[in-house]
């Protein structure tokens, strides 16, 4: 099996499994397991790049990680502006 393959399948379980463990955190929402799954192919992107030797498939990784970073951000900033606004609108 290739290593884009196995970063693929790694990837879905990741996410796969996050479905459980947001739930038992009480904290399942679509944005939670957004934010966790860009965060678990970050984390395997990080985790699975080899040291000394760049395989061709890890270079189209590039795009995919950089807009799953940006996304991450996105989701998170309007997160917090929606507790500061309900914050603010509560006092």
């Amino acid at each position: 099996m290739s290593g884009a393959r196995r970063f693929v399948r790694a990837w879905v379980a990741w996410s796969f499994v996050l479905v459980p463990g947001l739930w038992a955190a009480s904290s399942l929402t679509p944005t939670n397991w957004a934010v966790g799954s860009a965060l678990g192919a970050l984390s395997l992107g990080a985790l699975t790049a080899p040291a000394h030797v760049r395989p061709p498939w890890r270079e189209r990784l590039r795009l995919p990680l950089a807009a799953a970073a940006l996304a991450v951000l996105v989701v998170v900033a309007v997160v917090l502006q929606n507790q500061v606004e309900a914050l603010l609108a509560s006092l």
